[in-house]
């Protein structure tokens, strides 16, 4: 086996103690909340980086805003290319709470960041890292860039306007050095537009999709069929999104059910699946269960979405016909090209994929209760595709196959109680509760062959279970000009996992093996003694609390753990390096402990 490059860095936690970063609110601000997480950051290079500035401590505009939010970038000319490694960090702070839905930045259309804003009560900062390197040909020539915040339906009706957010982002390029060499990165990243036609170059010989997955709220929704049968459903104090379908139906956020997974096609041919990550939202009811969960400590992928990316190196001759392709998603297109001929010629052999569509099956024990609903939704999809290509390249003819499976599976139990409202001068007790039990697996194994010789075998699995509890129980009086609300109990539950094992196998070099674990609990309980949508009135905490862990490990020495837990809002305690060596984190430079795709192009 090769020996492995050095050197092993010391790593820290993104925002972990002392960089557990406060800002101080007004006076009249809730207690100065901490953004602690448990991300690592991305290991250095060796050497001293190039850094170029992309914004510094610029305004974040508001989705109706007039704000100037483009920059223009400019490669680093004391450090041209190629690069040992290429880092994006940024730096976002709020002066008061925020109430938005969405944050990005991007370079020629393509995302450098993009992340749901966690919705601080107090004046936050936080660090975002993130490993561009496979992006390096996106640097190399000047481009555009933006960056943007939007805002939700409840922003206007809270605050009567978005929040000051603002944002400074650099890219730092580390020159290849004897200890970290430059890698073996994409010859060309080119911005996915859903259905719009690309130009491609005609020696392709593979190509990868890297997919945006995170998404929150699809785990709660229930089919329409069922939706029909059973009004209750449609409640005020559900889960928002399920609400907010009742009125606003164009938006059809929550309709399909509760099975969600992102096909990807070319020319209108499938070509792969991307599983969706379920993101817990920061607030599950925005009038009775504000935040419940992600401060100080935020959810998973909550600073930051970890894209999946899609092997489509089988359709890699068809990419490189005459014409122009179109994708059927939003991302960044990867491409490896054979640079001593500038056609190369392939085709598709077998697509298992092509004319399967996804057919998740659900039963339901849903029945009717008086004005209210008790039962269960299980819904299920299991599936496997296999697709092969191949190129004739200047090194001779090279096959692919990309096989995947997948299983999913999540169980909804509902039980809901009282009238959907109250007539005028009624007093009624409602409880809204909803329990969610999913579990979503995905094994991909990427295989390349050159006549019998096998170039690579990769196989990569990826496991998001969830289990979320969600009650509501509340005493509603119809006044007449308004309703008033005793909230006896709003709580909510949840544990969440993301798993990625990897191993990626090369001959005459052995197998690079990583394990990521990240874990997430949290739970909160809110009782008002009133609430009348007209006022702000405070509520009662008790068993506030959330616990965040974060391990990597790979068969190269690297070793990142750390932990938090929050009590009450408060950070009260946490570990760094527990069972790695020494009880030290220690990752190489080439690793990747956020779990990000991995070309291995250090590995060559």
């Amino acid at each position: 086996m090769r020996a492995i490059p050095q050197p092993i860095h010391r790593l820290a936690l993104a925002l972990a103690l002392p960089w557990a970063l406060v800002a101080v609110g007004h006076a009249q601000s809730p207690p100065p909340a901490q953004v602690v997480t448990t991300n690592p950051r991305v290991p250095p290079a060796a050497g001293t980086p190039c850094v170029v500035h992309l914004m510094d401590s610029q305004p974040f505009p508001e989705e109706f805003g007039n704000i100037d939010n483009n920059f223009v970038y400019m490669p680093p000319q004391a450090c041209p290319p190629p690069w040992a490694k290429v880092v994006f960090k940024a730096d976002i702070s709020s002066s008061r709470r925020t109430v938005l839905d969405d944050i990005g930045i991007s370079l020629a259309g393509i995302r450098l960041l993009h992340q749901p804003a966690p919705r601080y009560d107090a004046p936050v900062r936080w660090h975002v890292e993130r490993d561009l390197t496979d992006y390096s040909a996106l640097f190399t020539g000047p481009h555009t860039g933006s960056y943007w915040a939007s805002q939700g339906e409840d922003a206007f009706d809270l605050l009567g306007d978005t929040p000051p957010l603002r944002g400074s982002a650099r890219l730092l390029f580390y020159p290849p050095t004897a200890a970290t060499p430059a890698p073996a990165v994409p010859d060309a990243v080119i911005h996915l537009k859903e259905g719009t036609p690309l130009n491609l170059p005609h020696n392709i010989v593979r190509a990868y999709a890297d997919v945006d997955n995170a998404q929150s709220w699809w785990y709660f929704c229930v089919p329409d069929r069922e939706l029909e049968r059973h009004p209750a459903l449609f409640d005020y104090f559900a889960p928002d999104n399920t609400f907010k379908r009742s009125i606003f139906p164009h938006e059809a956020a929550c309709t399909g059910g509760s099975f969600r997974e992102i096909p990807v096609a070319v020319d209108g041919i499938p070509a792969g699946i991307a599983p969706v990550f379920p993101l817990l939202p920061a607030d599950p009811n925005i009038n009775y269960l504000h935040n419940p969960l992600n401060q100080p400590t935020p959810t998973l992928q909550m600073l930051g979405n970890v894209p999946f990316r899609v092997d489509l190196t089988p359709f890699a001759g068809q990419l490189d016909a005459a014409g122009r392709h179109q994708f059927s998603v939003a991302g960044a297109l990867l491409l490896y090209l054979d640079r001593n001929r500038t056609l190369v010629t392939g085709g598709v052999t077998m697509n298992t994929l092509a004319g399967s569509q996804a057919a998740p099956a659900y039963t339901s024990t849903l029945a009717n209760q008086g004005e209210g609903v008790q039962g269960r939704i299980t819904t299920r999809q299991a599936r496997q595709f296999e697709i092969r290509g191949f190129v004739n390249t200047s090194s001779g003819r090279i096959d692919s196959t990309v096989r995947q499976s997948s299983t999913f599976e999540n169980v909804q139990a509902f039980d809901i109680r009282g009238p959907h409202r109250p007539f005028p001068g009624q007093v009624v007790n409602k409880l809204y509760q909803q329990a969610v039990d999913l579990h979503s697996k995905t094994d991909q194994v990427s295989r390349r062959t050159r006549g019998s010789t096998l170039l690579a075998n990769d196989v990569v699995h990826v496991n998001y279970p969830l289990a979320y509890y969600y009650h509501m129980a509340t005493t509603v009086t119809d006044e007449g000009d308004g309703w008033t609300i005793a909230l006896r109990n709003g709580t909510v539950v949840s544990t969440q996992r993301w798993v990625r094992d990897a191993d990626y196998y090369r001959p005459g070099r052995g197998h690079y093996i990583t394990r990521l674990v990240e874990d997430f609990s949290g739970s909160r309980t809110h009782a008002y003694d009133f609430w009348d949508p007209r006022m702000s009135n405070p509520s009662t905490d008790s068993n506030w609390q959330s616990d965040a862990t974060h391990t990597f490990t790979d068969n190269a020495g690297s070793c990142f753990q750390a932990s938090v837990g929050a009590n009450n809002g408060v950070v009260t305690s946490g570990t760094r390096g527990r069972g790695c060596p020494d009880g030290t984190n220690r990752v190489r430079w080439f690793a990747r402990p956020d779990g990000s795709p991995d070309s291995l192009g250090w590995w060559h």
